[in-house]
């Protein structure tokens, strides 16, 4: 009997260090991705780049100019006050789908973000989603910011955020 212990517990101990070192790096990858989150959620440089990034989408929501202005943007006929204005928006949609990445694959747990953040979300796919297909249209790729996408329209996360 001594012969099957001294063989098990190596396997044992080995098996257990696999399992911890799993569990450590699930939860080192959520806490990063909450850190990152909320980092800049509540940040005020994140907060006037959303701003700017907001106003640009309202004031630019009619579909015929949109489709104008990512055309002239994929020519490179922008001038440079207008690409100035486009990093926060390009910035801010970013971190939208990084947003529908972490919590699409389980990363940030949904009902959180959901009950803490969801509702804007929501609100700001729907500023966004003239914007952004015009922007699949003329770059003819219809998964960018897919993830913002199939974040915000999901029915379960827009009832969690009370945005229906």
């Amino acid at each position: 009997m001594e012969v099957a212990r001294e063989t098990i517990t190596p396997a044992v101990v080995v098996v257990t260090a696999i399992v911890a070192w799993r569990v450590q790096r699930a939860v080192l990858a959520r806490r990063a991705a909450w850190d990152f989150i909320t980092q800049f959620e509540q940040s005020s440089e994140w907060i006037q780049a959303s701003r700017e990034a907001r106003e640009w989408l309202m004031k630019h929501s009619d579909v015929s100019d949109l489709r104008e202005f990512v055309a002239r943007r994929s020519k490179g006929a922008l001038d440079e006050c207008e690409k100035d204005a486009l990093v926060p928006v390009v910035n801010w949609l970013n971190r939208k789908e990084f947003v529908g990445i972490v919590v699409g694959n389980g990363t940030m747990h949904e009902k959180t973000y959901a009950s803490w953040w969801g509702y804007e979300y929501v609100q700001d796919w729907s500023l966004a989603d003239r914007f952004i297909e015009a922007l699949r249209d003329a770059m003819n790729d219809p998964t960018l910011f897919e993830h913002f996408e199939k974040l915000a329209t999901c029915d379960r996360f827009r009832k969690r955020s009370r945005a229906e």
